[in-house]
């Protein structure tokens, strides 16, 4: 899905792109801030060095002078001579050998064994406070291994050599093998004295540290990416549509919509120019189940009422959005009725929208939406209405939840999608569920208005609203000086 955040920068089309792009300043200072302490840190180290000795074994398998062992694996033989290295034996042997206070148990942390890929070389690694006393232990590992594999094969021959002690050819071969196969070892290298330490490394150190504390940075910044502000056009890139505008509600207790103003008149244009002069009905649609849309509508048909003929439809059965939000008397009878030779009058109220300007309010019916002569109920209205108004303004639930609202994609020519500018976590998927039905429906979002609602402290709940509000009588309209959006 598109990123909700993202901007035209790098890290344009990733929700965790745009999230490490607004956080570049918070990983970029924990990376500085923690590689210079991270380099301070190691600095205050003791140095200590590394030497590594290397050994080439020549036996594949262990010393069998009477042939008893079968199947020997060479993988299993070299892991087992690895073991033996940091074994507690030829440790023993190794601090016999250095002298001094050298500890076995010291010489366990301080003594590494690996081999190379593929090879019968083993690397004998040493670590001490100073140079020559690591090449010291890491040759002298290689020595007490060597001197440990000489006298266990000894031991072996003298063993097998009693088992066949009255067999002196057997005896003499035993001796034989015991010479050929030695210590096991084809070559020992001795350990190069180091000539710098190997810590501190205050720039390695300092590197790791300031990666590490970029990771985490990163992490939290992922983390935080449904969190904080986002700006419109981040919502409206979210929906894969323009920003027409941004724009702010304000209901009274009641929830009457109080005047816009000059709010919605930069979203209209800017409808205007995203639907290029298509003619057509525009669904208006949400996210939540809000007062959202309906009030978004009503702001663009109260904007739009200045120039040109409006009718605001509720897709709401009931009609309770936009009788509740305008204060208007809800309208007797359904839009349907238009095809059933109704007139106008008799499906819409007027709501004054300011000054002497109306707009004309009307409820869907549960009728509009089916067959009628090889078209829907709501299509024979909308040919009816061509003559009477010059745009109709559908405001209706998401398309995701609402089965109305779903089947109007059908029928209007444009989509308009108002999202909250204050939406939270659950955002992303309802945009994906946005989307993904606009899809299903073979449809594009033609703009997103982002808006947010407030309330205001004018009437209380308690306060009643006019049952019928006193209106201006129906005039003829002058025709629309700009160019419509929705003309049929």
């Amino acid at each position: 899905m598109t990123s909700l955040r993202d901007e035209s920068r790098p890290g344009h089309g990733s929700v965790v792109a745009s999230a490490l792009w607004r956080g570049r300043w918070l990983i970029g200072g924990a990376a500085v801030v923690a590689g210079l302490l991270g380099a301070q840190l190691s600095a205050l180290q003791d140095e200590s060095y590394t030497a590594e000795s290397r050994m080439v074994l020549s036996a594949t398998a262990n010393f069998d002078p009477l042939g008893g062992n079968s199947g020997n694996n060479a993988g299993r033989y070299l892991a087992n001579q690895m073991a033996i290295l940091d074994s507690e034996p030829v440790l023993e042997l190794v601090a016999e050998q250095l002298g001094g206070d050298a500890d076995p148990t010291e010489l366990a942390e301080a003594v590494s064994v690996a081999t190379l890929a593929d090879s019968d070389v083993v690397v004998v690694s040493a670590t001490a406070p100073t140079a020559e006393l690591a090449a010291a232990r890491a040759d002298a590992v290689t020595a007490a291994y060597q001197q440990y594999v000489t006298q266990r094969v000894q031991e072996i021959a003298d063993a097998a050599a009693e088992a066949v002690a009255l067999d002196l050819a057997a005896v003499a071969d035993v001796r034989t093998q015991a010479a050929v196969y030695g210590d096991g070892v084809a070559v020992a290298e001795p350990a190069a004295v180091p000539t710098s330490p190997t810590a501190p490394n205050p720039v390695r150190d300092g590197a790791l540290l300031a990666v590490l504390a970029a990771l985490v940075a990163a992490g939290v910044a992922i983390l935080r990416r449904g969190r904080g502000p986002v700006s419109g056009v981040q919502l409206a890139e979210g929906a894969g549509a323009p920003l027409l505008g941004e724009v702010d509600l304000s209901l009274t207790r009641s929830g009457r919509l109080e005047p816009v103003g000059e709010a919605f008149g930069m979203p209209l244009v800017a409808l205007d120019y995203a639907t290029d002069g298509r003619a057509g009905s525009v669904l208006v649609t949400e996210l939540d189940d809000r007062e959202l849309g309906g009030g978004v509508a009503l702001g663009l048909a109260a904007s739009a009422a200045r120039t040109r003929r409006v009718l605001v439809v509720d897709a709401d059965s009931a009609g309770h959005r936009l009788t509740r939000m305008t204060g208007v008397t809800r309208p007797q009878r359904p839009l349907d009725d238009l095809v059933g030779g109704v007139p106008v009058d008799e499906v819409t109220t007027r709501w004054p929208a300011g000054g002497d300007h109306v707009v004309d309010v009307a409820r869907l019916g549960t009728s509009a939406l089916r067959t009628h002569g090889g078209h829907t109920v709501l299509r024979r209205c909308l040919e009816q209405l061509a003559g009477s108004y010059d745009l109709v303004l559908f405001t209706a639930g998401p398309v995701f939840a609402d089965p109305v609202a779903f089947a109007l994609l059908r029928e209007a020519a444009s989509v308009v999608l108002v999202v909250d500018r204050r939406a939270g976590k659950r955002l992303p998927a309802a945009l994906a569920s946005f989307r993904y039905r606009l899809q299903l429906a073979d449809r594009d979002c033609d703009g997103v208005i982002v808006a947010r609602q407030r309330r205001s402290r004018g009437a209380s709940g308690s306060t009643a609203a006019p049952a019928e509000p006193v209106a201006p009588p129906r005039q003829a309209d002058p025709a629309p000086e700009a160019t419509p959006v929705a003309q049929r």
